[in-house]
């Protein structure tokens, strides 16, 4: 069966960094070519990048949660604070401080490290809306400074105890794989490799289950994460002065998770200000982005020396319809009322729902505004006679219009055409008690 097109979509850049990873990792093992850089500078300075990546895609991802707590969230920020704390205390600082101790260098990262990509692989198969109480978004970091902690207590505890995971490396060990070191290590490496794999594919799952591009993003640095640790499988270059594919592949990581905390950011940003233009009930304009979108048509009306007018339109009984039949059914009836405004007017009028039962559309372009209260009325008319309402939809309508070089004051437009709308809605009053 074809995949669907979210899917898809989801696992295409997954697919692609892992196949570039292996397709690199193939190159070198086959090459024969000693290309490793042996430069203690160039090791600080990608531990260094890592890590400042690690952390502002982490108070990024921090941000995130605020709004949207997320299992796959918590167990990034988590992970991402391991990983700065094992690249800056347990890498950076040694090597300028030149301490040569594997417990330090190698033993306590890489424990850090390990436990980093387990939460990975939890954050990517937990629900992704599990609960997480009122104090969400504060664990992930409240836990990681606890593990960072025992790290230091470890360091120091253990210091000089444990044996070097690593012989003397070289740069031969770069023409071919080469499996060396600790039973410890190798078997560490591997066991990070199929965590970040599984880590990887449920990312991947997630991000097609939920059209989330912010897990897209994560699922692809994870396959960059695991193909990472296979290089460092065959060539054992993290814990050494030796810059080879494994550190250039795992920055890929680093930066697709920092791509990942961007698009999120970028996607709620947008979000923010969808909601601060828009009526989140109706989906039409909301008051203040009526304001916006109204300024800009005045301003081309002005230049076009185009008339305008604007209809104010009112729920007739909104506060009976909610006391009768309840608020749920006044909800319906202002979505109904926002269809037929979506139905009688047409997309570049600028319509709004003001608040409560008060709806405005600004009409340009020289429209007939009186025509189209005309067709409002028989759309509404239709609309009773089609849909059966435990209400009776009634609508009262009043029009405001400019001359086409008229100075155009949008609060007097809305007066005038509010003081139109209430003439009418009077007048509907007195047919009614006639009636």
């Amino acid at each position: 069966m074809e995949p669907e097109r979210g899917s898809f979509n989801a696992w295409r850049p997954t697919l692609f960094a892992a196949a570039g990873g292996l397709v690199l990792t193939l190159l070198v093992s086959w090459s024969g070519v000693e290309a490793a850089a042996r430069s203690v500078p160039t090791k600080i300075a990608l531990d260094t990048l890592e890590a400042c990546i690690a952390l502002l895609a982490a108070f990024l991802i921090w941000g995130r949660q605020r709004q949207h707590r997320s299992a796959s969230g918590s167990a990034l920020i988590f992970a991402l604070l391991l990983f700065a704390a094992a690249n800056i205390l347990w890498s950076v600082v040694p090597k300028i401080l030149e301490v040569d101790d594997p417990t330090i260098n190698a033993w306590v990262p890489l424990v850090l490290r390990v436990i980093g990509a387990a939460a990975m692989v939890a954050g990517a198969w937990i629900p992704e809306h599990a609960d997480q109480g009122k104090r969400g978004t504060e664990r992930p970091v409240i836990a990681a400074a606890g593990v960072i902690a025992a790290g230091a207590i470890a360091s120091v505890v253990l210091a000089d105890a444990l044996p070097a995971p690593l012989p003397e490396v070289d740069r031969a060990m770069f023409a071919r794989p080469d499996i060396v070191g600790s039973p410890v290590l190798i078997a560490s490496q591997a066991i990070a490799a199929l965590l970040f794999t599984a880590a990887c594919i449920g990312f991947a799952r997630k991000a097609g289950s939920e059209s989330d591009p912010f897990l897209r993003w994560v699922a692809a640095g994870a396959a960059l994460g695991a193909v990472a640790r296979l290089n460092y499988f065959l060539f054992p270059s993290l814990y050494t002065e030796y810059v080879y594919s494994g550190d250039l592949l795992r920055l890929g990581f680093y930066l697709f998770v920092l791509t990942a905390s961007v698009s999120q950011m970028v996607d709620t940003w947008q979000r923010l200000e969808s909601q601060a233009l828009v009526d989140p009930l109706t989906g039409l304009s909301n008051r203040h982005g009526f304001e916006v979108l109204s300024d800009f048509r005045i301003a081309q009306a002005r230049r076009l020396k185009q008339p305008l007018a604007l209809v104010f339109i009112d729920l007739d009984d909104m506060k009976g319809i909610n006391d009768t039949h309840g608020h749920d059914a006044g909800d319906r009836a202002l979505t109904d009322v926002a269809a037929l405004i979506r139905q009688t007017f047409r997309d570049i009028d600028v319509m709004a729902r003001l608040g409560g039962d008060e709806f405005c559309v600004l009409l340009s372009d020289g429209a007939d505004a009186t025509h189209a209260s005309t067709r409002l009325e028989e759309n509404l008319e239709a609309f009773r006679t089609r849909e059966a309402r435990p209400y009776a939809l009634s609508l009262s309508c009043g029009v405001a219009t400019t001359p086409p070089e008229g100075t155009v004051d949008l609060p007097d437009l809305i007066a005038r055409a509010d003081a139109a709308m209430y003439e009418q809605k009077a007048s509907h009053r007195i047919k009614s008690a006639e009636a």
